[in-house]
C-alpha cells in the first residue's frame, strides 16, 4: 500500500550516483549513467540485508531501504560538503530539485529500451502482482513462488525508477502520488 522510490533507496542511490559524476567533473551522459548505477546499487543493497538476516517479510525490506536511503543521504551531505560552492554545490542541489527541463528527445531514447523491457515484463506479471498485494500467505497458499515475484517486481520497479531519475533527477512526489493515481484508475 505504500510506493515511493525512496521506500528501497533508489532516489538516494541515485543522488550519490549523480553527485559523483558531477564531483569527478563528469558529463551528462557519465552523469545518467552514475546515477543509475548508484540507484541499482541502492537497491541491491537494501535487498541483500533482509538476505543476510534470513528474514524476507515486507516489514524488514522496508526497514532496510530505509536505513540504506539514510545512508546515502549521510554520504550526500558528505560530498555536499566537499563540493565547490560555485560550480558542484549548485549543480549537486538542481540535480536533487529535479527538473523535466533538461531533458530532450535524446535522452528519452537512452532510456526507451529499459522503459519497454521494465514495463513489458511488469504488465506480463501484473495478475501475480495482484495476488500479491493480497498477501504473502494468501499468495503462497495460490502456488506462487512469493520470493521469486518480489524479486522480478522490485528489480524492474527499481531499474524504470533509475532511469527516470537518471534523466530528471529527484521529484519525489511523483514517485509517491503517481503509483496511487494509477492504482485508481486501472
Amino acid at each position: 500500500p505504500l510506493v515511493s522510490p525512496d521506500i528501497l533507496g533508489v532516489s538516494s542511490g541515485a543522488s550519490v550516483g549523480a553527485a559523483s559524476a558531477i564531483l569527478f567533473g563528469l558529463g551528462m551522459v557519465e552523469r545518467q549513467s552514475f546515477a543509475f548505477l548508484g540507484g541499482i546499487f541502492a537497491v541491491v543493497l537494501a535487498t541483500t540485508i533482509p538476505k543476510l538476516l534470513k528474514n524476507y517479510s515486507n516489514l524488514v525490506l522496508v526497514l532496510s531501504g530505509i536505513i540504506v536511503s539514510g545512508f546515502l543521504t549521510s554520504l550526500l551531505a558528505i560530498m555536499k560538503f566537499v563540493a565547490e560552492e560555485q560550480t558542484e554545490l549548485s549543480a549537486i542541489v538542481f540535480w536533487q530539485m529535479g527538473s523535466f527541463s533538461p531533458i530532450d528527445m535524446k535522452e528519452v531514447v537512452a532510456i526507451s529500451p529499459a522503459f519497454f523491457i521494465g514495463t513489458s515484463l511488469l504488465m506480463g506479471l501484473s495478475w501475480r502482482i495482484n495476488i500479491l498485494s493480497f498477501g504473502e500467505v494468501e499468495a503462497k497458499t495460490l502456488g506462487m513462488n512469493v520470493r521469486q515475484i518480489r524479486g522480478i517486481t522490485i528489480a524492474c520497479a527499481s531499474f524504470l525508477t533509475a532511469s527516470a531519475v537518471s534523466i530528471c533527477g529527484t521529484i519525489g512526489w511523483i514517485g509517491l502520488v503517481i503509483p496511487h493515481l494509477a492504482r485508481l484508475l486501472v
